[in-house]
């Protein structure tokens, strides 16, 4: 089923969100070498901020940062058309999900407030996402073969 939405988005946007999810279906998850993890039961320390800055690096998109309702920090994609790519969705199974967040959009309001974190400018965040560019390089050199 093709929603409305898709009369909106522009070729080169949907593009690049195909890609994206297809990188996101295969990224493996990522402990960032803590053995203390599994005494917590978590998976994955991959995070929306780890991973948008790592997908900036391979496609034409800008990472941004900010609260979602003045509550939550996350990050997430902005394409050339202004869409947004919820590269890791808060709070949901599935993703990543393409969102009109224009002024006439219910989204809107979800993704107006940008903020930057200093945390996203030191050593450790920056080594974690150049694992993460790791992966992501293998996967995208394996699908264009």
């Amino acid at each position: 089923m093709d929603t409305h939405v898709l009369e909106y988005i522009p070729d080169e946007d949907l593009r690049i969100f195909k890609n994206i999810r297809l990188v996101g279906d295969k990224l493996p998850n990522h402990d960032s070498g803590n053995p203390r993890l599994k005494d917590y039961k978590i998976k994955n320390m991959l995070s929306c901020h780890l991973l948008a800055k790592a997908l900036e690096h391979f496609f034409p998109v800008r990472a941004e940062s900010g609260f979602i309702y003045d509550k939550w920090e996350h990050s997430w994609l902005i394409t050339r058309g202004g869409f947004v790519i919820d590269v890791y969705p808060i709070a949901l199974f599935g993703g990543p999900v393409i969102v009109d967040a224009s002024e006439c959009s219910p989204w809107s309001r979800f993704y107006n407030q940008r903020f930057s974190f200093k945390e996203h400018k030191e050593k450790k965040f920056l080594e974690e996402v150049e694992k993460i560019k790791i992966s992501i390089a293998v996967i995208l050199h394996g699908l264009h073969r």
